[in-house]
C-alpha cells in the first residue's frame, strides 16, 4: 500500500463501509436515497450510515435522477439503487477532494489520487450505462483498491470477469493539483458595492440609476474565474457568451456574443425548468459533442417586482445577480445549485 496517502486509504475505508451498509439495504429491496456526508457518521477511518433525514443538498443529488423527475414528478418518492451508487461516489469524491462534486459526471478530482481510485469515482458519478450497474460491482473495486490502492483501472474486478466485462466508455478523471481556495477580492467588492447601493437607496428617495449589466457580467467573470481556478480550470476573459434573454436587456452585453440559436433554445428550456448548472453543461456538451460548451448568460424576470435576474453559468458552476431597486450578487461557490424557475410558482 506504499504510494497512497493516509487520506486516500481513509476515504476508501469509509466509502467501503457505506457501500456495505447500502448493499445490505438493497438485498432487502430497499434503497436509501439520501446518501451524502451528512448521512454518514465517521469515526476515524470507519463509518456508519444513518437513515435518510431531510432533503439532500443539491450538490449531492444525482443529476440523472433529477432529469428523470423533471420528466415524471410522480416518481419523487421512489429512489432506486443507482441513486445510492451516485451518492457513494459523491461521498468518495468529497473525502478525496474536500468538497462536493461541482458538476456531476463532468467533475474532476482536485487533489492527486491513484488512477484506479479516480476511475472508481468517475464511474460511480457517470450517467447511463457507464455507471456501476449495482453496488456489488463498486464494492468489488473498492475492496481491490483497499488491498492495493495503486491498482490500475483495467486491473479492477469490474474489468476482469466481474459484472462488466470490458472498460466502460468514459474518460477517467484528470487528476489535478488543487490551488488554495482564496475567495476573490472581486466578490467582496461586488458585495460591498451592493451594500452601498442599498444604503444609497435608503438615504435618497429618488429611484436608483438603471442597472449596469456590463459591470455585473464583468464581476461575474472574475468570480467564475477564481472559482474554476481553484479546481484547475480557467475562464478566458474573451470567451463569447451564449445569450438567453427572456426580458429586454438592461444594458449592453460586454464582449462577444455567440450566435447559436439552437444552443440558446436548448439552454433556455433547461434554465426555465429549473435545471442545475451541471445539467445545463451536460446538455450543451451533448448538443455539440467534441466542443467545449460556451458560458451561458441568462437574463430573466427577477423574483421581486421590477427586478431583473442575471445568471452566468460555465462548466457546471454558476453565479447569480438580481438587478432592480437593489443590486445583489451571490456566488454559488459550493458547486452547482438547482436554479429556481423564473416564474413565481417555483418548484
Amino acid at each position: 500500500m506504499n504510494g497512497a496517502g493516509q487520506g486516500t486509504r481513509r476515504a476508501l475505508r469509509v466509502t467501503a463501509d457505506v457501500v456495505r451498509a447500502l448493499s445490505r439495504l438493497h438485498r432487502s429491496g430497499v434503497s436509501h436515497g439520501g446518501v451524502w456526508p451528512g448521512a454518514v457518521e465517521i469515526r476515524g477511518d470507519r463509518a456508519a450510515l444513518r437513515p435518510p433525514a431531510g432533503p439532500v443538498p443539491p450538490e449531492y443529488r444525482d443529476p440523472e435522477r433529477g432529469r428523470e423527475l423533471l420528466r415524471d414528478p410522480s416518481r419523487a418518492g421512489k429512489a432506486g439503487p443507482r441513486e445510492d451508487v451516485y451518492g457513494a461516489g459523491a461521498l468518495l469524491y468529497t473525502l478525496l477532494s474536500g468538497g462536493p462534486p461541482p458538476c456531476g459526471p463532468a467533475s474532476r478530482l482536485t487533489r492527486p489520487a491513484p488512477t484506479g481510485v479516480a476511475f472508481v469515482v468517475a464511474r460511480a458519478l457517470a450517467d447511463g450505462a457507464t455507471r456501476y450497474p449495482d453496488l456489488r460491482a463498486m464494492r468489488a473495486d473498492l475492496d481491490a483498491l483497499l488491498r492495493r490502492p495503486e491498482t490500475a483501472p483495467e486491473a479492477l474486478p469490474s474489468f476482469a470477469g466481474g459484472p462488466v466485462a470490458r472498460p466502460p466508455r468514459l474518460v477517467p478523471f484528470a487528476v489535478r493539483a488543487a490551488r488554495r481556495r482564496r475567495w476573490p477580492a472581486a466578490l467582496a467588492m461586488v458585495l460591498l458595492a451592493g451594500g452601498l447601493v442599498v444604503r444609497a437607496g435608503l438615504l435618497d428617495p429618488r429611484p436608483p440609476p438603471p442597472p449596469d449589466l456590463s459591470a455585473v457580467v464583468a464581476s461575474g467573470r472574475a468570480v467564475l474565474g477564481e472559482r474554476l481556478g481553484a479546481a484547475g480550470e480557467s475562464f478566458p476573459p474573451d470567451l463569447p457568451l451564449l445569450l438567453v434573454a427572456d426580458v429586454p436587456l438592461p444594458g449592453p452585453v460586454p464582449g462577444p456574443v455567440l450566435e447559436a440559436p439552437d444552443l440558446s433554445r436548448r439552454a433556455g428550456r433547461i434554465l426555465r425548468q429549473g435545471g442545475s448548472a451541471a445539467e445545463l453543461h451536460a446538455a450543451l456538451r451533448a448538443a455539440r459533442p467534441g466542443e467545449d460548451p460556451p458560458p451561458v448568460l441568462w437574463v430573466a424576470p427577477g423574483r421581486r417586482a421590477g427586478a431583473t435576474r442575471v445568471v452566468l453559468s460555465y462548466r457546471g458552476v454558476s453565479i447569480e445577480a438580481e438587478l432592480g431597486a437593489r443590486k445583489e450578487m451571490s456566488a454559488q461557490h459550493r458547486g452547482p445549485r438547482r436554479a429556481r424557475p423564473a416564474r413565481s410558482n417555483d418548484e
